[in-house]
């Protein structure tokens, strides 16, 4: 057999693997996806207006995203029968890494979630003037929070700070400045 030969046996033996891999790459990536909306997720266009109808009132969010590579963003709108657990929620994730991952909560003010003041890492003044804190739920975890208020909003910035090459206090507060 020809050099020649060898070379177009590899290349078509290389294009039927691949043809055969797409299917199950796709059917893994639908799964994927599957798995957050049969949690209520869906498109962020979608969310944000069913939250902006039920609050009846515009939702601004940051113009800023941390400098992570994301596959998927997700929304959701919670609407709960008691209105104290209503809010606006966005899931920035990678799928192949478990260390990028990035959320924005977004709730009316008269609901807004207190912090404790032990969970409290550090206060930072925005460039509105307003005061934002950082914290973090459990010590063990690697998510840190920025929560701040803004036009009547409570917003709250999740980072896994694990993904981050520069100090996720800092990424937060510029992209919580974003914010008109």
């Amino acid at each position: 057999m020809s050099k020649r030969h060898k070379i177009l046996i590899s290349i078509l033996f290389a294009l039927i693997i691949s043809v055969i891999n797409t299917p199950a790459k796709a059917q893994e990536q639908q799964s994927f996806e599957k798995f957050w909306y049969k949690i209520g997720y869906k498109s962020v266009g979608e969310a944000i207006t069913e939250c902006e109808k039920l609050f009846q009132r515009g939702i601004t969010l940051p113009t800023r995203l941390p400098s992570v590579e994301f596959t998927h963003q997700f929304g959701r709108c919670n609407n709960s029968e008691y209105n104290v657990n209503d809010s606006f929620e966005i899931e920035y994730i990678n799928e192949h890494t478990g260390t990028k991952h990035y959320m924005i909560r977004v709730r009316p003010f008269k609901y807004k979630i207190p912090i404790k003041q032990e969970l409290t890492k550090g206060v930072y003044t925005l460039k509105d003037k307003s005061k934002a804190i950082l914290f973090r739920i459990r010590e063990s975890s690697s998510l840190d929070t920025l929560t701040f208020e803004r036009n009547g909003w409570q917003y709250m910035l999740i980072i896994d700070s694990r993904g981050l090459d520069k100090a996720s206090s800092k990424v937060l507060v510029q992209i919580a400045n974003t914010i008109e």
